[in-house]
Formats: structure tokens, C-alpha cells, sequence
């Protein structure tokens, strides 16, 4: 799978769905790696961009969206301006079933993003963004070209 494909039509589709936000593509593209993936890895990205708006507080929703290649995985980092994710409710909030305090989810949503993760053999992993909100870091192990 194309990595630099799927996230490009995942950032495009978040656009249209939520317009008050602005989603930026650290370096301005992606680099252009396959990763052990199939067509889920659209709805991962997807999903992470999704939750990174709904559950934003800000004025103006900010989501920053990098992928840096390294020799066996490629990591991409979803990174917002919101209120950020306690560090004692982040490893919950992949649970299934489980919310984020303010979240009126099903409490599928992250759950879903880890289970196709660990699908490709990859993780996922969440901290705290440079702007201030939540990062989720996503490491999916590369192709051989």
C-alpha cells in the first residue's frame, strides 16, 4: 500500500467532513513509501484525523500530520491543538468500549485504529503534541521496495 496515497485522501476526505479545521502536511508531502498495509489503513488514518477535530476545543482545530520513513517502519504522528489526552486515561483510551472524559463516542473509534495497527504488525502509540493536545503515533513496518 501506498502510504503517501492513503494519508493524502484521508487529510482530503477530513477536509470536506470538517472545514473549520485546518489540517497541515508537515514538509508539505509525503514521502513516498509502501507499508504492509491493505485499504483499512484509509479508515485508520481517517479515524485519527476524525477524532483529532471532534474532540478538539480550540477556536480554530489544528491537526499536523508527519511520516518520517526509517530503514524497517515508517512513522506517521497525528498531532492537534486540543485539549490533549491525560496520561493516565491514554492507554484506556484504546480499550474497547472505553471514552475519553468529555467524548460522547461509542468508544470504538480508537479501539478500531489499534486493532488494524496491530493487524500490519505495527503500534500505536499516544502523547502529548507540541501544540499542546494529543499526538498518536503510528509506526507501520515498510515494504521492501
Amino acid at each position: 500500500m501506498a502510504l503517501d496515497d492513503a494519508l493524502t485522501a484521508a487529510i482530503e476526505s477530513a477536509r470536506d467532513g470538517h472545514p473549520g479545521a485546518t489540517f497541515e502536511v508537515e514538509g508539505g508531502v509525503f514521502p513516498p513509501v509502501k507499508v504492509l498495509a491493505d485499504d483499512l489503513v484509509s479508515e485508520l488514518f481517517h479515524n485519527l484525523l476524525t477524532n483529532a477535530v471532534t474532540h478538539n476545543d480550540a477556536a480554530e482545530p489544528v491537526v499536523r500530520v508527519s511520516a518520517e520513513p526509517g530503514p524497517d517502519a515508517v512513522e506517521v504522528v497525528v498531532a492537534d491543538n486540543g485539549p490533549g489526552i491525560p496520561e493516565g486515561m491514554r492507554s484506556r483510551v484504546l480499550e474497547k468500549g472505553e471514552q475519553g472524559e468529555a467524548s460522547d463516542g461509542t468508544g470504538l473509534g480508537l479501539y478500531l485504529c489499534r486493532e488494524i495497527v496491530d493487524s500490519y504488525g505495527g503500534s500505536l502509540d499516544i502523547g502529548e503534541s507540541g501544540m499542546g493536545g494529543a499526538a498518536f503515533t503510528v509506526r507501520l513496518p515498510r515494504q521492501e521496495d
